[in-house]
């Protein structure tokens, strides 16, 4: 099992120099600790669940996403109930486990399943340094899926780009 900070720092607490710099850097949070212990628990009893990989953590103001590495997902989605049950001792809001993926498509289509965007295009900014991705969902649809400022977060963490979400 590989989580986002070393196994002893989960164990005991407290924190190495490198996990202590993530920390201060903000990379990792407290939730990281804390899912870092309910999924060592829950290899226990799940021993599929000991060869997953967790890549990041984000916290958005209603759910959790776990990103994990390519293939982890279903092994996540097959202890969900009770990974669901244990996590929401911790923290009440929703976790949602995403694959790493270099493709915006991919990504888009994990998190906005089972709406399809209407169009998706990479945009320039100003100083052509910086890219975002713009993101059109029919109006309609908009109930359906995140908030378009969680769907920024997990765009940014995943891919390293700003999007934008456009009803039309």
């Amino acid at each position: 099992m590989k989580l986002t900070l070393d196994r002893m720092c989960i164990q005991t607490g407290r924190l190495c120099q490198n996990c202590e710099d993530l920390f201060d850097e903000g990379e990792i949070a407290d939730i990281d600790i804390d899912f870092g212990k309910i999924l060592m628990d829950a290899a226990k009893s799940h021993k599929f669940l000991s060869k997953i990989t967790v890549n990041n953590i984000i916290e958005t103001k209603n759910r959790i996403i776990l990103i994990v590495k390519k293939g982890d997902k279903e092994k996540f989605l097959r202890a969900k109930k009770y990974l669901s049950s244990q996590f929401s001792k911790v923290d009440e809001r929703s976790a949602v486990y995403l694959e790493k993926t270099r493709s915006a498509k991919q990504l888009l289509e994990d998190i906005l399943s089972p709406i399809i965007p209407m169009g998706t295009s990479t945009i320039f900014l100003p100083s052509f340094s910086e890219k975002e991705l713009k993101v059109q969902v029919k109006k309609a649809d908009k109930e359906s899926i995140m908030a378009a400022d969680e769907l920024s977060v997990i765009t940014k963490a995943i891919l390293g780009m700003n999007a934008h979400y456009a009803y039309v």
